[in-house]
């Protein structure tokens, strides 16, 4: 039986009898890590109607379709399955399901190439509502704005082995400016060569895919493996942002490889970060304390709001990624496989608890907690310790001392001590088990010996 010819509009959950008309946008392979081999090679397709969707071509059949597509062209599909997306971070917001190739499926390039079918489309979310989609992860977002500085490319040590990292800086109509953190082949889409060459030029970047993340205390943009970058593409996002701006700036390259060495920051007690003058949002201190409390009522998956404390002040702590995995001793994608099993939140809350009483160094920034209700640390760097707080404390006091200032005495050890359990009924009833007796009889013989004490001692007085 023939394929039905379709729209992307029209497609509905079914198996091989379809056949689609549409120019492939975007192509990108998918692994599990930067750098191991391919699990798919996925594509948004968009067809004359300007409705796109999302692709994927199965790990055994990579290899058969890498070298023959190519961004830009217009395909024919025939004969691949349509189903319900239900993955995460889908890169496709309009539509619900995705098309799925299988060996049956065929894939042919048009020959009339000429078919009214757009470019580009993009589904923009604004910079200044990023904290919508913080944290997220049922769909991913396109961003436009100013590209205002990038760093240079370098390699950085993850789970997965050595990967590329470069960081870049784009800013929106309103002058807000947000960090782009491009991981693997996505630090290559920004060619520094050409950007030197062309530096004096503005550059509108668009930049697909992105995910959003509450990092160091604020949203971030990270890329994944489905990002693109195109810069000054002629639509009408891109015209609207160039003529909104007053001053349009050329990018600014920073070479990291070049930065002066930046000192330790000063060692704080915990007393003084929380009544010293709000400090610049980039300053940097050191402090240390064992954990009070973990907050099991916020999502940790993403982050740990804990208490510490010093023995003389407690403080509010957030830390994220690897610096709340040093604390839990544990990386967050195996508390998530525990969370999944039988009674897994338990155990999770139960791990998380074990972090309480355990002693840390921590290199924080200061600020105000996200909605502004109270002055918060924000870890940048986690490390055990053995040394004494107190010790700590004390070599800060004595620095800052005058000359001639008294000796003070020296400062008592600090043990952290697990709270003292409300005693409950439990010895008494044992007792009442072995006796034979109710817990009425048992008062009643804690009265009852009470009395002759007090007939002793006035026998005694006379």
């Amino acid at each position: 039986m023939a394929p039905q010819v379709a729209t992307i509009a029209t497609l509905t959950p079914s198996k091989s009898r379809y056949q689609l008309t549409a120019r492939a946008t975007r192509i990108w392979e998918v692994a599990a890590s930067q750098n191991t081999q391919s699990l798919s090679l996925d594509m948004v397709l968009l067809d004359k109607e300007g409705n796109q969707i999302h692709t994927t071509i199965p790990k055994k059949m990579v290899s058969s379709y890498k070298e023959n597509l190519h961004e830009g062209k217009i395909y024919r599909l025939q004969h691949f399955e349509v189903a319900k997306n239900n993955r995460s971070y889908k890169p496709v917001i309009s539509t619900d399901n995705i098309i799925r190739c299988t060996p049956f499926t065929t894939i042919a390039e048009e020959e009339d190439q000429s078919t009214p079918i757009p470019q580009h489309k993009f589904e923009f979310h604004p910079i200044n509502s990023l904290h919508e989609r913080s944290n997220k992860i049922d769909y991913l977002i396109d961003v436009v704005g100013l590209l205002t500085t990038i760093e240079n490319k370098r390699q950085v040590m993850t789970k997965g082995g050595l990967t590329l990292l470069r960081h870049a800086y784009i800013q929106d109509e309103r002058k807000e400016t947000v960090r782009v953190t491009l991981w693997g082949e996505a630090a290559n889409l920004i060619d520094e060569t050409m950007v030197e060459m062309k530096k004096d030029e503005v550059k509108i970047v668009v930049i697909t895919s992105m995910k959003v993340v509450y990092y160091e205390g604020a949203d971030q943009l990270q890329s994944t493996y489905g990002t693109k970058i195109y810069i000054n593409l002629d639509i009408p996002e891109a015209t609207k942002l160039r003529q909104s701006l007053d001053e349009l700036t050329p990018v600014t390259i920073i070479d990291i490889s070049k930065e002066i060495h930046v000192p330790e920051p000063p060692f704080k007690s915990l007393k003084e970060l929380l009544e010293m003058e709000l400090p610049d949002e980039k300053e940097m201190f050191i402090c240390q304390g064992a954990i009070t409390e973990v907050r099991t009522d916020v999502d940790w998956r993403y982050r740990i709001m804990t208490t510490i404390s010093d023995g003389f002040a407690f403080a509010k702590l957030v830390l994220f990624d690897k610096e709340a995995e040093t604390v839990i001793g544990k990386p967050i994608n195996k508390l998530l496989d525990i969370y999944e099993q039988e009674n897994g939140k338990g155990r999770v809350f139960d791990i998380l608890q074990q972090c309480i009483g355990k002693q840390h160094k921590f290199k924080v920034k200061v600020g105000m907690s996200r909605f502004g209700y109270e002055r918060e640390l924000k870890g940048q760097k986690t490390f055990p310790t053995n040394e004494d707080i107190e010790t700590k404390i004390v070599a800060t006091q004595e620095s800052e001392k005058a000359p001639m200032q008294q000796e003070e005495p020296s400062l008592p050890r600090i043990e952290w001590k697990a709270p003292v359990q409300t005693p409950d009924k439990t010895e008494k009833r044992k007792k009442a088990e072995k006796t034979g007796k109710g817990d009425k009889d048992i008062k009643m013989e804690g009265s009852s010996a009470k009395k002759k004490r007090s007939v002793a001692v006035s026998e005694t007085s006379t």
